[in-house]
């Protein structure tokens, strides 16, 4: 028995050191409990990197939960190749390992994650979900045209009311 014991028991506490990918909806509600550990997160970047002199912030977005990581100078130059997103694009998707800080005293006192590894694991690119200038054209001209026929169908059915 002492000897199962001790093959599993290193086993046990190594798995546990080990980070994986984790929800920040969870990272977030659990934080008192998660603070100080390591963990790997991925999301899409939204917005632009802040460059700071020590390094860059990112905001990352995972099913609607925001993040904010701070790169040290190292990563800094990974941080700046990455493309935020907005309403006209899809920011690169990362994975980030890094420690989650509940209380960063470093960094004003708020909830952030301090990266140690940054990979790209997808690109930026363009959504198709915006509309383009010309199809916006086309929409308000369609309706330009509409808004002159109706005028001028009430002008007419007035003209033979009377």
């Amino acid at each position: 028995m002492f000897f199962l014991l001790f093959i599993f028991t290193p086993l046990s506490s190594q798995a546990a050191e080990i980070p994986y990918p984790a929800s920040l909806s969870v990272l977030v509600e659990e934080s008192p409990e998660r603070d100080g550990k390591t963990f790997i997160i991925q999301g899409e970047v939204v917005g632009e990197p802040l460059i700071e002199n020590n390094g860059v912030w990112l905001n990352i977005l995972e099913e609607g939960n925001p993040m904010a990581v701070f790169c040290p100078a190292d990563l800094a130059g990974t941080a700046r190749q990455l493309t935020g997103g907005n309403h006209e694009r899809i920011g690169t998707r990362i994975q980030v390992k890094g420690i989650l800080r509940r209380i960063c005293m470093e960094h004003g006192g708020d909830l952030d994650f301090h990266a140690a590894k940054c990979e790209i694991i997808a690109a930026s690119k363009e959504t198709s979900d915006v509309p383009k200038r010309e199809d916006s054209i086309l929409i308000i001209s369609i309706i330009w045209m509409i808004l002159v026929l109706k005028i001028r169908d009430y002008y007419n059915t007035s003209r033979l009311s009377q």
